[in-house]
């Protein structure tokens, strides 16, 4: 459980590090993807409690996309965007693409 604790704080983080590249505000983000400023707010304070559609949508308002990998190794989210991609637990041990 711990391990997806973790990719949910990587999530979050990569979003809104996204966001503050765009130079967007909470509440610009939140209008753009048409949900709650609170939504985004918990989204990025790392909150396993919201709902795929929100994230989903927020994601999309700020150009990302979420990727599924088969297996439940440690790290196995992965979060691209601008050809940059934030280190997760376990990047170390895994091969690189």
């Amino acid at each position: 459980m711990h391990e997806a604790a973790d990719a949910v704080a990587d999530l979050g983080q990569a979003i809104a590090v996204r966001r503050r590249h765009l130079r967007l505000t909470q509440q610009e983000a939140a209008e753009l993807a048409g949900i709650a400023v609170r939504s985004v707010h918990a989204i990025e304070a790392d909150k396993a409690t919201s709902r795929l559609d929100t994230l989903l949508a927020l994601l999309a308002a700020l150009g990302l996309e979420l990727r599924l990998r088969r297996g439940g190794a440690p790290g196995a989210l992965a979060i691209d965007f601008d050809g940059a991609r934030p280190k997760l637990d376990g990047d170390e041990h895994r091969g690189r693409e």
